[in-house]
């Protein structure tokens, strides 16, 4: 079946369901509230209360197409994408999608109609899908609206002007920083396959043709003094930096380089210290040395016994 021909018999479809009365209307709608009032709890639906929900959730639904039809008639022109037959049936089954969900938060105690309250719905079930399929890089939802009034606003003054609108002039119409409407702006931009071929049909050229290769980098000065610098380093210790630092492969740890050189951990972070020292062409410490210790000021302590006194005479 064609396109065209699933869209025409989509509508037919929703035509030959005839519309609910309010007394049907309230009727279903307590059913379906009865069934929804139960899901948020912890203990499952009875089985009558959930197929009596579905069962009555399905014909509020058929009987509202109508409804999903004409919004998306009404909204098309506004969506600022150009809708193709089959776009029209997602767009139908999107609105029905937000219809089920209307009437699944519909509450007939409240006193409004379904229509008042399920058209919301379904615009926003239209909104979205047209936010999340209409480009390669999904949107925010929040820039949807903006780019969509972003398109009337400017075809509105192209119009009034007679010329293009600047910048300026779009920013004050919509009311909004000129910071604002650059972000909106370079957020709306469109995306470009690097297969897309221009030019003519004899000699097509994809994008990625036509884009430059980047020029090589130049080798600084940096690299090259770190070159020189280490052929000035022992085998061992060209090694354990290039393992440690990954310049020839994955860096490794120091438990891989003490297996790979068959020595100690500790032997590896020594070597690495002290390859480290001579890349930064750092002087080495000074070895320490045990001096013996000699009192620079040296006091003689001298203790002085007193003589005992001799007890006295009786």
């Amino acid at each position: 079946m064609a396109t065209a021909d699933g869209v025409q018999f989509w509508l037919d479809s929703a035509g030959r369901v005839p519309m609910l009365t309010p007394a049907e209307e309230l009727h279903l709608g307590g059913m379906v509230r009865a069934w929804m009032d139960w899901e948020p709890t912890a203990d499952e639906a009875p089985p009558a209360v959930r197929r009596r929900g579905l069962r009555a959730r399905d014909r509020m639904v058929s009987a509202n197409l109508r409804l999903v039809a004409h919004v998306t008639r009404v909204m098309r022109p506004g969506l600022g994408i150009s809708i193709t037959d089959a776009d029209h049936l997602d767009l139908l089954q999107a609105g029905a999608i937000g219809l089920m969900r209307g009437v699944e938060k519909f509450d007939p105690a409240r006193g409004y109609k379904l229509s008042t309250y399920a058209y919301w719905w379904i615009r926003q079930g239209l909104s979205r899908h047209v936010d999340s399929s209409s480009r390669t890089i999904r949107l925010p939802c929040t820039h949807g609206p903006k780019l969509a009034r972003l398109g009337r606003v400017g075809a509105q003054l192209t119009a009034e002007l007679g010329r293009q609108p600047t910048r300026v002039e779009v920013a004050e119409a919509l009311g909004m920083r000129l910071v604002d409407l650059e972000l909106v702006l370079r957020v709306g931009l469109p995306c470009w396959s690097l297969d897309q071929t221009h030019g003519d049909s004899d000699h097509p050229n994809s994008l990625s043709d036509q884009l430059a290769a980047p020029a090589p980098a130049e080798q600084g000065w940096e690299v090259d003094e770190l070159q020189e610098r280490m052929a000035d380093l022992d085998p061992i210790e060209q090694r354990l930096i290039v393992g440690r630092w990954g310049l020839e492969g994955p860096p490794r740890n120091y438990v891989q380089l003490a297996s790979q050189e068959a020595i100690s951990i500790a032997e590896v972070k020594l070597i690495l210290e002290q390859a480290l020292r001579k890349l930064r062409k750092e002087t080495p410490p000074p070895a320490p040395t045990l001096e013996p210790w000699r009192p620079v000021d040296c006091c003689q302590l001298s203790l002085t016994l007193s003589t005992p006194t001799p007890p006295a005479a009786p």
